[in-house]
């Protein structure tokens, strides 16, 4: 259930970019639009490469959601989000243990402010870990857990 959350609340947050890009409403984006949205991302491609994946989808100039949902859902298969998150938690554990502390998770998971999640809802993913006697657990799991 947390994979299928977290790929739900990726497809909104690939509506929701989609609808920030496309301001005017046209329901199409350009080649610009999508340079600069994955510049952003922390990708830098060059004009070719975003010509390259426009085409892969079936476009030339502009592109519609489902195109770009595809051409995102490419981007985040060749950056998996695994990778992200463990970066994440390696700036959690600077001394590489591959432990966390619940009581950090809990306040980075409910204090985040576009994603804030309830302590039930942090409890739900806590369930599901092996913790500790420090109350400590193996975030190589979670990651796992959450991506599968």
């Amino acid at each position: 259930t947390i994979q299928r959350s977290t790929q739900s609340q990726m497809q909104q947050g690939l509506a929701q970019a989609f609808s920030l890009i496309d301001y005017e409403g046209k329901g199409k984006i350009s080649l610009t639009d999508i340079k600069n949205t994955l510049i952003e991302l922390g990708d830098n491609p060059t004009d070719s490469e975003v010509r390259e994946m426009m085409v892969s989808v079936g476009a030339t100039d502009e592109i519609e959601y489902s195109q770009f949902v595809d051409i995102m859902n490419k981007k985040l298969a060749q950056h998996p989000p695994q990778a992200s998150l463990l970066d994440a938690f390696l700036e959690l554990d600077p001394n590489g243990t591959g432990k966390v502390g619940v009581g950090e998770l809990r306040y980075i998971l409910t204090g985040v402010e576009d994603n804030r999640l309830t302590d039930e809802e942090v409890d739900e993913i806590v369930k599901g870990l092996t913790v500790d006697e420090n109350n400590m657990f193996d975030y190589n799991d979670l990651i796992k857990q959450t991506l599968g």
